[in-house]
């Protein structure tokens, strides 16, 4: 199940929130990290509905999780390291 997240911006007078603008909505992937935004329609939907269906059309790619496995072997390599623990290759 997809993540969905909400985000805005506020007007803050002499500290005190007044009201808020620019609604933007997010879904991230459990799987590969990556994250999409979608339109204002289908956040509200995904708001009422967590259920809904959300067409992969309508969905724009933002960020992407790095990977960190070796592209030789598939091994898990620890971020930052600059050759395979498994095979020796370098990254």
């Amino acid at each position: 199940m997809a993540v969905v997240t909400c985000a805005s911006q506020r007007f803050i007078f002499f500290f005190i929130p007044m009201f808020r603008f620019g609604k933007r909505y997010f879904i991230s992937c459990p799987n590969c990290g990556s994250v999409y935004e979608i339109s204002r329609e289908v956040g509200k939907r995904l708001e009422h509905d967590p259920n809904a269906e959300v067409n992969p059309e309508k969905i724009f790619r933002l960020a992407r999780r790095a990977s960190h496995y070796c592209p030789f072997c598939g091994t898990a390599v620890p971020p930052g390291s600059r050759f395979c623990p498994h095979c020796g290759q370098k990254l």
